[in-house]
């Protein structure tokens, strides 16, 4: 089982992919805007704003503490690629 964390799970083809990777039984991180979206209720999700690098890497460290790793990194979000992702 892999510890993968997901930008962008509530889009099209992120829902396809985070059903699939619950299905196989990966642990799925998924970021979301906000609280009303309650798509993948099977995965862990945290209510962040990707624009901020402090909110971003808040929920990094909070995904590590948690499980310790991240094994992969799936980043579907249509926006700009938080700064702190390229580091």
């Amino acid at each position: 089982m892999a510890n993968i964390f997901l930008t962008g799970g509530a889009g099209n083809l992120g829902t396809v992919v985070v059903d699939a990777l619950v299905e196989a039984g990966h642990s799925i991180h998924l970021t979301l805007i906000s609280d009303a979206d309650k798509t993948h209720e099977k995965a862990n999700r945290y209510v962040t704003d990707l624009t901020h690098n402090d909110t971003v890497g808040n929920t990094i460290d909070s995904i590590v503490d948690k499980v310790h790793k991240i094994d992969a990194v799936f980043f579907w979000r249509a926006a700009t690629l938080p700064a702190i992702l390229m580091q």
